[in-house]
């Protein structure tokens, strides 16, 4: 079957946030005086912030803080790096490629829903996506296929008929796990680690993902 949805993950395939999560995060620990090694926040990539503070919470401080409270403190840091959040590169140009087509398009995100609202504010997200699905709903997160599943639930999409384009592995396993083709989008880990993750093509820019070629993915 040609492919007639396409889905995208968030952070660091529509806007370029992953650096600045993790520098939020990275501020957060720091503020708590808290020692972890260099490559923690890639391994959390994909997976909601509740999930990483949990593991601060219990694994760094001992269960002294609260997750909470590092939560609540690494979304002040957020926000206030709000303004530096670009999108990345030639993202809107493929969504409007897709649309002119007929595809329809969604989100299927672990970001929490007030993140994703304040970028919203930013780049009315909204107009162009059929549907939108954040952390706050569903009951499980990446690596686990709830929010692809989800999102085609909401589109009433086939897996068979629908490719998702993802940056991290533990995306890469959700979207897989749902039965959905993927695209690796390097922005945030090299080819080599998203092929071993399992996506079926791998890219480092949208301006190279053909429509045609996407109608033939199958």
């Amino acid at each position: 079957m040609n492919i007639q949805n396409v889905i995208f993950d968030f952070d660091g395939v529509i806007v370029d946030s992953e650096p600045i999560h993790a520098e939020a995060k990275k501020g957060t620990l720091d503020h708590f005086q808290l020692t972890y090694d260099s490559d923690l926040f890639d391994q959390f990539k994909g997976i909601p912030d509740s999930d990483f503070f949990r593991f601060a919470s219990k694994d760094l401080a001992g269960a002294m803080i609260t997750a909470e409270a590092m939560n609540d403190y690494k979304r002040t840091l957020y926000a206030a790096m709000l303004p530096d959040i670009k999108l990345i590169e030639g993202v809107f140009d493929f969504i409007e490629k897709l649309k002119h087509e007929g595809i329809k398009i969604g989100i299927a995100s672990s970001t929490t829903k007030s993140d994703f609202l304040l970028i919203n504010d930013k780049y009315k997200l909204n107009t162009y996506f059929d549907v939108m699905v954040t952390g706050g709903d569903t009951s499980m997160h990446k690596p686990h296929p709830e929010p692809y599943l989800k999102a085609m639930e909401y589109l009433k999409a086939l897996p068979e008929e629908t490719a998702a384009i993802e940056d991290s592995p533990n995306g890469i396993k959700s979207a897989l796990a749902s039965g959905c083709t993927v695209i690796g989008l390097t922005t945030s880990f090299d080819q080599v680690v998203l092929k071993d993750a399992g996506a079926h093509f791998i890219t480092d820019s949208f301006a190279k993902i053909d429509y045609l070629d996407l109608l033939l993915m199958r």
